[in-house]
């Protein structure tokens, strides 16, 4: 792989990261204030930024780095 294709992983999986401990502050946030709601928007949107950073990971790892 590439350094720079390698490099672009990484980058993307940092971002992604702390995408997921935005994600996961916000769903505390809105549990602990007993807001369903928006809890069950937030745990949705945990779970996509979860699956989106597993599959840069696996691509990174299935790349070779």
């Amino acid at each position: 792989m590439a350094f720079r294709d390698r490099q672009w992983y990484i980058n993307a999986i940092e971002r992604e990261q702390k995408n997921v401990e935005q994600h996961r502050a916000d769903l505390e946030r809105h549990m602990g204030m007993a807001d369903h709601s928006l809890a069950a928007m937030k745990c949705d949107d945990l779970k996509a930024a979860l699956l989106k950073l597993n599959d840069l990971e696996n691509h990174l790892a299935d790349k070779g780095a």
